[in-house]
């Protein structure tokens, strides 16, 4: 219940809480907020557009659908990159790592594939993840610190 102003313009008292008039949370789902607070008079169905440009509907049915769906395996691949889904070839697990140098890090991938691991993803260092070389003076002490420092084609051999 609406009790009076609550001494703030815009804001008025619902049983002795303060709340902010002029938004509307509009809720989703099974009745699950969603992350967006519409201002008053905002509808939640308003024109939308990705960042591209590409309009958006509010919801999307089936009859938005094309037609004819294409085959799995095939362009645009929005039934998945590979015709038999995972059913012949599992998922591949892989083991993410990096270490202070490049001798290290090939090192520990020698030892992870002779105990049978069958993918790696490599792990680099901060400095490497901005484009700086090992010695450019905002790299330091970042190096090799949170993965594998790669300066040049030779670390990757």
């Amino acid at each position: 219940m609406v009790t009076g102003n609550a001494g703030a313009p815009g804001r008025q008292a619902v049983d002795g809480i303060r709340v902010v008039v002029g938004l509307q949370l509009h809720l989703g789902h099974h009745g699950r907020s969603r992350s967006t607070i519409y201002p008053a008079g905002v509808s939640a169905d308003r024109e939308r557009s990705t960042e591209s440009g590409i309009p958006l509907k509010p919801v999307y049915r089936a009859q938005d659908a094309p037609p004819e769906r294409p085959a799995p395996g095939t362009f645009p691949y929005t039934r998945g990159v590979r015709p038999d889904g995972y059913r012949e070839r599992p998922w591949t697990m892989r083991q993410y790592a990096g270490f202070s140098s490049a001798e290290e890090t090939n090192s520990r991938f020698r030892l992870l594939l002779d105990r049978g691991q069958t993918g790696l993803s490599v792990a680099f260092d901060l400095p490497t993840q901005l484009g700086l070389d090992s010695d450019h003076p905002l790299a330091r002490g970042e190096v090799g610190r949170t993965g594998v420092a790669i300066d040049s084609i030779a670390d990757m051999r």
